[in-house]
This record gives C-alpha cells, sequence and structure tokens, in this order.
C-alpha cells in the first residue's frame, strides 16, 4: 500500500486522505459491549504520511473519486468489526471507484495446502470484494485463486467479472504511471418500441449520443446491449428506420469505443456495467435493483 500512496501522492492533480478506520471489539455473542469505545491504530505509518482523524472528515462531503480499503469483511467478523459507516456498500457510495487492497500480501499457495485454502475463502468470499470496482494483488498465483474463489461462490459464469476486476499491482517498488482510474462502462440500450415511436428523432438521438460518446473515449468504454425482439419490432413496422438503425450500429462498431452486446443475458450486462444510459426496459430495472446509477434518455435533448 505504501508503493499506491507514494505514486498516488506524488500527482500534481492529486489529494490524498489517509484516514485510519475505527473498529470495535465484539463479545462471545457477536455482540459491540461499547460503542463509544472505538479502537484506532494511528502507529505503524511511514514517517511523512499525514493522518487524517475519522472524526474530523465527512467522505460524503469529500466526494473522492477513489477510495482504496483493506477491510472486506463488513459485518462478517466474529471478533472485530469497523463503524458500518466504513462498511464496503457505503463506501461504494461515496466515490466513483472502490478498490480493495489486502491488508498484507500472502504467501503463494497451491491447492495441496489444505489449510491455506480454506483460509483464503474467509478473506475473499466477503463483500468487500463484491462490492469493490477493482481488486489489486501481489502475484498471478494470487489474483488466479481469488478468481476460482469468487467463481466457486458466486457461480461459474461470474468467472468473466472477477478477471476483469482482479488486477496486479507491483509491491516491490516497480509501479507504473498509469493512474488507479479506471474507465467506467455505460451500459447503453435502445428500445425498438421507444424508436417506432420516435422514429426519426431517435435516429438522430442515437448519432449525437454516439458523438458524445466518441468524444469521452478516453473516460468511458461502452457495452451497447441488443436484443433480438428489437430488430423484429422494427424490420416489421418501420423498416427504413430499421436501415437507419442498423447503419448506426455499424458506425458504432467502427469507432471502437466499446462493445457491442447480443449476448441477451441482463444479468452479466449489468455486473459488468458501472452504469446505464438509455431507453426503459427489463435491463434497467435490474440496474435499480442492484444500486446502480440509470440516467433515461430524451430524444428531444
Amino acid at each position: 500500500l505504501e508503493d499506491i500512496y507514494s505514486r498516488e501522492y506524488n500527482r500534481d492533480d492529486t489529494d490524498v486522505y489517509v484516514i485510519p478506520v475505527p473498529y470495535y471489539e465484539r463479545n462471545m455473542m457477536g455482540q459491540i459491549d461499547n460503542v463509544e469505545n472505538a479502537l484506532c491504530d494511528q502507529d505503524g505509518y511511514p514517517d511523512g504520511v499525514k493522518i487524517w482523524d475519522y472524526l474530523s472528515v465527512s467522505i460524503d462531503k469529500l466526494c473522492p473519486n477513489t477510495i482504496i480499503f483493506q477491510n472486506p469483511y463488513d459485518i462478517y467478523n466474529s471478533a472485530v468489526t469497523v463503524n458500518p459507516k466504513f462498511y464496503s456498500d457505503r463506501l461504494k457510495t461515496y466515490a466513483d471507484e472502490l478498490i480493495y487492497v489486502p491488508y498484507a500480501d500472502v504467501a503463494d499457495f497451491g491447492s495441496e495446502d489444505g489449510k491455506a485454502c480454506r483460509n483464503i475463502k474467509e478473506i475473499v468470499c466477503k463483500p468487500g470484494l463484491i462490492n469493490a470496482d477493482k481488486v489489486l494483488l501481489h502475484s498471478e498465483k494470487m489474483r488466479e485463486i481469488y478468481i476460482d474463489n469468487l467463481s466457486e461462490f458466486a457461480g461459474a459464469d461470474t468467472r468473466e467479472i472477477w478477471e476483469q476486476k482482479i488486477e496486479l499491482f507491483a509491491s516491490n517498488g516497480v509501479t507504473t504511471d498509469a493512474p488507479l482510474c479506471k474507465k467506467k462502462t455505460i451500459l447503453y440500450y435502445v428500445s425498438g418500441s421507444q424508436l417506432l415511436i420516435s422514429r426519426e428523432n431517435g435516429i438522430n438521438k442515437i448519432r449525437r449520443t454516439l458523438e458524445i460518446f466518441k468524444s469521452n473515449k478516453d473516460n468511458i468504454d461502452i457495452r451497447w446491449y441488443h436484443m433480438s425482439l428489437d430488430d423484429e419490432i422494427l424490420k416489421q413496422n418501420a423498416p427504413e428506420i430499421y436501415d437507419a438503425y442498423l447503419e448506426l450500429i455499424e458506425e458504432y462498431k467502427s469507432l471502437d469505443i466499446g462493445t457491442y452486446d447480443e449476448t441477451e443475458d441482463v444479468e452479466m450486462a449489468m455486473k459488468s456495467s458501472n452504469a446505464f444510459y438509455g431507453d426503459p426496459g427489463r435491463i434497467v430495472t435490474s440496474m435499480i435493483v442492484h444500486g446502480k446509477p440509470v440516467m433515461l434518455q430524451n430524444v428531444d435533448i
């Protein structure tokens, strides 16, 4: 973590706040005996690192671009718990990107090490890793261990999510110049029914939207979600609009600003995206249920 701090602290466009998080010891029943008796370790930090008291900083008002945290457990630790306002699901609402970095590097191990395999599950399969936008680890071997465990825990069909989320960060002092913040993925959907109503206005709206996506390609990736039913609606009822629609899809593909998703897998599209923009549909409901930002398009704007 010191490497990450040094790199980000030395960026001219970055302000870094190091905030030790308060925690409480639980009794044998898993309860907190005294909520007033918060523990907060502020020792052991390298010289020159400014420490901010958690009582003096309002994270929600700070509106950070990125939060890096090290406690993956949230409520699922029978011995101690951090203050609930620092649980990962709360932190996720404060920042554009939530990054989990393990408190300590665990030595690589193989499947024959039964004890290590059992212990790692207690760290990996926790809310912090589920809620994080990115996980930074020290070795490719440990990355595979995390991916295997999370795929087993959440289902084999989620493996692609963990492969995208879990990355390597050198802990040997060798770092890159790339900032930690990565591009957000915007899920984009155009409804055939809506396009049938808006017609030329809808086609022009897509053109304007693609221009906006193109001008922001350094900051966002687009995932254009497609449903075959929309093709049938347009093909049967407005073939001229359908032809214009297909031309815009081909234009989008040529721009190299994202992917064109024809899987019709709502859950995978939702899990692989950070926010939604476009027309109402089933995918919007899924995004809202999972707490992801949704903006419905207005063809007249």
